[in-house]
């Protein structure tokens, strides 16, 4: 496989981002060396950690952690909200939870790989996506400059890995908007909720894409459940056009796990390995074909 630069790309989805763990590890035991990877929102967080050096398991550890501490900070800030209504008759909040929350953790991370610039990824190599309210371009994080750019897309470089995490996850009205010099960042599920083609465009000459299932759904009660849904209809149709580019598409089911829950992360991260594993024929088939073909 050495001839085969593999790229990954994985897509946002909340919690259910924690499949991506799952599908790491199920990539590792079948051999495959990731060479670029790509996400958005969660899936950014996931691709950030994985590119800097860190196990499936590392990671799985490292995010269980972070998320019961965001589960804590969500509670405080939901009491402030009411307090604020029943006094003010207004929220003052822009989203429940502070996007520097997770800008820190993953700097922090970053630093104990050595890799807090997103320039200094040079192993695996990394691409973000999001979008800009204030010109409503979509934006991409890069780790090295490309040949081939989209007129359509600002390419941002000198900026830290913890700054492109947080500004891909700021998911609307659950964390707070990203500033960075003339941008304001939103979640990059609204534009590009999996970039496969930044990949191609890398130099990746085989790429696989992670996403999720969004056929079997059941209406949820919650504010959080139709907020995803309504990024699932806004993203649907993009990412089905990034699947057809992709040379591998696995798509995960995920029942039952919503935006911030902590309630199924061990199945939803068994999700993530047993989708990759029911497609192990194909995928070793299909790479095998492409080692022969080249050899």
């Amino acid at each position: 496989m050495e001839n085969t630069k593999f790229g990954i790309s994985l897509a946002g989805g909340g919690l259910q981002g924690f499949a991506h763990i799952g599908v790491l590890k199920a990539l590792e035991e079948l051999g495959i060396k990731i060479k670029y990877i790509s996400g958005t929102s969660t899936g950014s967080a996931i691709a950030s950690l994985y590119a800097m050096g860190y196990t499936p398991d590392e990671i799985q550890k490292i995010c269980k952690e972070k998320y019961k501490k965001i589960l804590k900070i969500r509670k405080k800030v939901l009491c402030q909200m009411a307090i604020n209504f029943l006094l003010h008759k207004e929220t003052r909040v822009e989203g429940i939870i502070d996007g520097g929350f997770v800008e820190n953790f993953i700097n922090e991370a970053a630093k104990e790989k050595g890799k807090e610039m997103l320039s200094s990824f040079t192993s695996t190599k990394i691409a973000i996506a999001t979008v800009d309210t204030i010109s409503m371009k979509e934006c991409l994080f890069i780790s090295e400059e490309l040949k081939n750019k989209d007129k359509n897309i600002d390419y941002i470089k000198d900026i830290t890995i913890g700054k492109a995490v947080r500004s891909s996850m700021a998911f609307p009205a659950i964390f707070t908007t990203s500033n960075y010099e003339k941008y304001n960042f939103l979640d990059g599920g609204t534009v590009d909720n999996l970039p496969v083609q930044v990949l191609k465009d890398m130099g990746a000459t085989k790429t696989i894409a992670i996403c999720f299932d969004l056929n079997k759904y059941t209406p949820s009660k919650s504010l959080e459940g139709v907020l995803v849904r309504a990024l699932d209809i806004f993203s649907h149709s993009g990412v089905e056009k990034a699947k057809e580019i992709a040379d591998i598409a696995i798509e995960i089911y995920n029942p039952n796990t919503s935006l911030l829950s902590m309630d199924e992360i061990e199945k939803t991260v068994q999700n993530g390995y047993d989708a990759v594993m029911r497609q192990k024929e194909k995928i070793l088939k299909y790479v095998w074909f492409f080692i022969s073909f080249v050899i």
